[in-house]
């Protein structure tokens, strides 16, 4: 524990913050306790000066039993001080320990009922529905397919559009795309396609390529866990995990430099009976970043966690959400969050809650939750989805979630949030 040097004849002792200050990086404010005592006469361990009273008229000295109750009062009235702020220091100690050094505890997990559906049928539908990404007045749905890999619809009433896209090495195909990091940025579709970014503008009958960038790789390989936060800036994960080393990297697109690493792979795996040496699959994540302000929420796959970094990759908090439910073996990966989807105020989030493998056995009965989380780490809402959406997106015009799952065809499922 820290210890607190007098200044200036008193001692500063911080005061534990607010849930509220803690969420928000407000500064601890301080309290100021004597830390001398008084000097003087004595009553015990107390030392307190002989005073006299004064009167227009005359000098009256204060008699001793008069000093001795006040120097009693005093010394218990001086204790008592002691023995309240020790208590409130103790107890906001002990109340902060779930805090865990700076880590925030939630255990009040919302009930917040369950959402209902309205299925919408799709015309030339995919086949291995894997994202689904909406522009103002378009949605594209990513099939993972070999040909035709982009759906494109109308919205709201999602009217069937075209299709463009093949796997290949001509001048228009895609070596690869990596599902994860496809998204719309203004009225462009953003796709990661090994090291290429591409940014494709949709027309009305056609997509057209409008930008390509060749991207810098830390392994050489494809880049993982791309985002574009902002027209010029993207954050990927770093390929290369090392205990203690850095897990992201912001990078300037134009200037292809990378600007800062930033967040912080885990000394050891503790507490997991998995490859230690694995640390990129077993602490997999999805990043997302607020559209306004570029803060960044990071959200992992196989962790009951969440952390939370300013546009400059500092972290602003780091959340641990407890959980009730525990896997049947320690060889098990259980899958808890996935899929995040970010405005400039709330964050929505499929929670899976279960491992892979019981999801797929199971896919007929399974039914994740949506969380609805803000951009100070509070957990606003948890929803039952009444379909097994294995993905989604947010319409914010319209105010409403659109969820495809891999388990059902030829079919979309409408969320009214309003």
């Amino acid at each position: 524990m820290r210890e607190f040097a007098p200044k200036n004849g008193f001692l500063v002792l911080p005061r534990f913050p607010t849930p509220f200050a803690w969420s928000t990086g407000i500064p601890n404010r301080y309290e100021f306790l004597p830390a001398k005592k008084p000097r003087g006469g004595t009553w015990g361990s107390l030392r307190m000066p002989m005073r006299k009273m004064v009167f227009p008229s005359r000098i009256m000295p204060i008699p001793s039993h008069i000093v001795d109750f006040i120097a009693r009062t005093a010394y218990s009235c001086h204790m008592l001080n002691i023995r309240l702020i020790t208590s409130i220091f103790i107890l906001a100690l002990y109340s902060c320990q779930s805090q865990e050094e700076g880590k925030k505890i939630i255990s009040q997990i919302p009930e917040s009922g369950t959402l209902k559906s309205r299925e919408v049928g799709l015309a030339n539908a995919a086949l291995m529905p894997y994202k689904i990404v909406v522009s103002a007045d378009k949605a594209v749905i990513l099939d993972q397919g070999k040909e035709n890999l982009f759906k494109v619809y109308t919205l709201p009433d999602f009217s069937f559009l075209y299709t463009f896209g093949d796997i290949g090495e001509g001048p228009d195909e895609f070596q690869f795309v990596n599902g994860n990091s496809l998204k719309i940025h203004g009225e462009q579709l953003v796709v990661l396609s090994g090291t290429q970014l591409i940014k494709i503008k949709l027309h009305a009958e056609k997509a057209s390529r409008e930008e390509q960038h060749t991207l810098i790789s830390d392994t050489g390989g494809p880049i993982n866990g791309l985002h574009l936060v902002n027209d010029s800036v993207y954050v990927a994960d770093i390929g290369e995990a090392k205990p203690g080393a850095p897990e992201h990297r912001l990078v300037h697109l134009g200037r292809n430099e990378e600007l800062v690493r930033f967040g912080e792979y885990p000394d050891q795996a503790s507490g997991i009976n998995r490859d230690q040496g694995n640390l990129f699959r077993n602490f997999g994540k999805r990043t997302v970043a607020n559209p306004k302000d570029g803060r960044m929420a990071a959200f992992y796959l196989y962790h009951n966690q969440i952390r939370l970094y300013g546009g400059d990759g500092e972290l602003l908090q780091e959340i641990e959400v407890e959980s009730s439910s525990k896997s049947a073996s320690d060889e098990e990966m259980w899958i808890y969050r996935a899929d995040p989807f970010a405005s400039s105020e709330r964050i929505y989030v499929l929670y899976i809650g279960m491992p892979k493998k019981e999801v797929e056995e199971n896919f007929q009965t399974f039914r994740p939750h949506l969380e609805v989380w803000d951009w100070e780490g509070n957990l606003l809402d948890r929803f039952r989805l009444d379909q097994p959406i294995t993905t989604f997106t947010y319409a914010e015009e319209f105010k409403k979630l659109y969820g495809i799952s891999f388990f059902k065809e030829d079919v979309l499922f409408e969320y009214d949030l309003k």
